[in-house]
């Protein structure tokens, strides 16, 4: 069974050296937009400076925040559109469960797999991360496989989602309602602390 969760993924990693230029671009580029425009450029028309976060500088305070979010889109993006391909559109699965693999294995397989794309991400996020000076080493490192672990915890029940749907139209509606609100207002651009408490939000 493990052997086949390795097969499912080679035939994604496959698939991913003809596409993965596609990919490239946002992959490295998405963080250092972020970082120089919020972190740098933000970040220093924020009153008080360093000492509304924590005694750090803003860009250090995104820095995790984004790592995190990103590696929540990323593997909620590869648990949506791409797996229902595999059920519905390109029929994938159709094909290797008439091989020896079974249900398990195709899903043991996106599991290896989503470790290894949310590894690419948040690998390259953090290489960026510290040549902006916004991570430093040994800790930029310990953040890794927390990073992979935050979208293994989105990714794998979004899969478990997919796999119950014939069509593509509750997508568009987790990530408006769930994934986004999530990035805006979770405490990545401004500590959730700042936020009024329940009780000051909903009259009586």
């Amino acid at each position: 069974m493990a052997v086949a969760g390795v097969r499912h993924l080679e035939h994604n990693v496959l698939v991913y050296r003809r596409v993965w230029r596609g990919t490239a671009f946002s992959t490295l580029v998405s963080p250092v937009l972020f970082l120089s425009a919020m972190g740098l450029g933000l970040g220093s028309l924020i009153p008080g400076g360093v000492a509304r976060f924590d005694g750090v500088s803003y860009l250090a305070f995104l820095a995790p925040g984004l790592l995190a979010a990103q590696a929540m889109q990323t593997a909620t993006i590869e648990s949506s559109w791409p797996l229902l391909a595999g059920f519905k559109w390109l029929k994938t699965f159709q094909g290797a469960i008439a091989t020896p693999q079974g249900p398990s294995d195709i899903a043991l397989g996106h599991l290896y797999w989503q470790v290894v794309r949310v590894g690419i991400v948040t690998g390259v996020f953090l290489l960026v991360a510290l040549a902006f000076g916004a991570m430093t080493m040994p800790r930029a490192f310990l953040a890794w496989p927390a990073a992979i672990l935050t979208g293994l915890a989105f990714g794998m029940p979004m899969a478990a989602w997919t796999a119950t749907q014939h069509t593509e139209s509750s997508f568009p509606v987790i990530f408006r309602f769930v994934i986004t609100p999530l990035f805006l207002f979770s405490g990545t651009f401004f500590p959730s602390s700042s936020c009024p408490p329940p009780s000051s939000r909903w009259p009586g």
